[in-house]
């Protein structure tokens, strides 16, 4: 099932499975290693969310978070 990121909940996995963004947006993004196949954990939900990729932690906002499609891992 296929869902925005901003619909999980803390302690979710998931895998990034497509991106929206503008070119710019996108680059920042693989750059920070959240790019499709990526599993992640929600450590927190908020405003945004605070994913788990590895062993880094990233804040991303709700506005991003409605633009990247997941499915639950």
């Amino acid at each position: 099932m296929l869902l925005p990121m901003s619909l999980l909940e803390s302690g979710a996995s998931a895998i990034v499975e497509s991106l929206s963004f503008s070119k710019d947006t996108l680059q920042r993004l693989f750059e920070l290693g959240i790019k499709p196949g990526v599993r992640f954990d929600v450590v927190l939900k908020n405003n945004g969310l605070i994913i788990k990729l590895d062993e880094t932690r990233i804040a991303i906002d709700k506005a991003l978070c409605n633009n990247i499609i997941v499915s639950l891992a």
